[in-house]
């Protein structure tokens, strides 16, 4: 297993990286200490070398080419560096925040002897917020890295203002375990009409080859044993089940909300019905990554609100453009599925849905004891 840790000044990058270390039991490097060391025999602060850093690119290259070359034997470590994730994209990138005012109070109480550490809180503030924008300054100038802080470059992020390093420990291991079940391959629930389900059995297989992601196909693959192969129902399979419907519904409910499921592709095709819709506002709900392909030859539905909305914009007019798509973003699913997880909860309409739920569960639940006291 390969771990990048980055993050905020005063964040807890080292201790979560030692906490990993502890647990995982492999090797460990720090990059920001192999800098503090280099700072300390040139007798200068940590800001100082990061400001002759700005004109001297070789303060930042000497300890980069070390973590890299120390990482590179190695089949699994945990590297705590602020462009670790830029030199081992392939590793489980982490990202921790914390609030400006909270990480000066952690940089003020740790009083490393080579930050020559202020007194003040305001004045710390102020260091971190200048170190952050040399650090910008010179990878952008050196790398070409835009920013090295965004979180658009991290799988993980996790806010550690409020939370112990045990809690936080505890956040990123189950993280962990959620990339490795999610990425080792990638799978993808694919919803599709029944009278399609031939030609898209074939175009799958081909598409699992090309891109190295793995569909499930509740036709053929899943659990809901009354999907697979049942033979000829028409186009609208719901008003010939009757009252199996439910069983149907609930068996393909369970396959979309996997643990190992990354999201769903959506095909809209001409013979589509209203239980593909229905899957696709399921994934939308809880929050899995939904990719809609719009092969309708009689209507365009690429721009209807309800496919816009369910797929977060991300409508496909071809088999070709989607899997470009996947294959140009294969390592970022997760990260891109991490912040449908984080924006969900702020979407008003998410907001709305989850609110009504609450409250007519509280009804109901109020109803309930009212029938068993009586």
């Amino acid at each position: 297993m390969k771990i990048t840790i980055s993050g905020n000044p005063g964040a807890g990058k080292g201790t979560l990286a030692k906490n990993l270390e502890r647990i995982y039991k492999i090797p460990y490097l720090s990059a920001g200490n192999l800098r503090r060391e280099y700072a300390k025999k040139m007798g200068i602060s940590i800001q100082e070398l990061n400001r002759r850093g700005e004109k001297d690119p070789s303060t930042d290259r000497n300890a980069d080419k070390f973590q890299v070359k120390w990482a590179s034997s190695k089949k699994n470590f945990i590297l705590d560096g602020r462009l670790s994730y830029h030199f081992f994209p392939n590793s489980v990138k982490i990202f921790l925040i914390v609030d400006p005012s909270e990480g000066a109070k952690r940089i003020m109480r740790a009083n490393r002897e080579e930050e020559k550490t202020p007194r003040n809180l305001r004045k710390q503030k102020k260091i971190n917020k200048k170190r952050c924008q040399s650090d910008i300054k010179r990878y952008s100038k050196i790398y070409g890295i835009k920013n090295c802080y965004s979180l658009e470059n991290f799988d993980i992020v996790i806010d550690t203002t409020n939370r112990t390093p045990k809690e936080v420990l505890k956040i990123v291991e189950k993280k962990i375990i959620d990339f490795n079940q999610k990425m080792n391959p990638p799978k993808f629930y694919l919803a599709h009409a029944t009278e399609s389900r031939k030609e898209t059995r074939k175009w799958e297989k081909e598409f699992e080859k090309r891109t190295g992601v793995q569909l499930i196909n509740p036709f053929f693959e899943g659990k809901a044993e009354i999907e697979k192969e049942f033979g000829d129902v028409g186009k609208e399979k719901y008003n010939q089940l009757k009252q199996k419907v439910t069983n149907l519904f609930a068996a393909n409910l369970r396959e979309i909300t996997r643990k190992d499921i990354l999201g769903g592709i959506v095909i809209l095709d001409d013979n589509w019905t209203w239980g593909t819709p229905a899957e696709q506002a399921i994934m939308w709900f809880t929050s899995k990554l939904v990719y809609t392909l719009n092969l309708s030859k009689e209507k365009n539905y690429a721009n209807h609100p309800f496919v816009k909305v369910f797929s977060r914009g991300k409508v496909f007019t071809s088999k070709k453009e989607l899997e470009e798509y996947i294959i140009k973003n294969k390592k970022t699913l997760f990260r891109d599925l991490e912040k449908i997880r984080r924006e969900n909860p702020k979407n008003p309409m998410y907001k709305i849905i989850r609110e009504q739920i609450w409250k007519n569960e509280k009804f109901s639940a109020f109803n309930r004891r009212k029938k068993w006291r009586e």
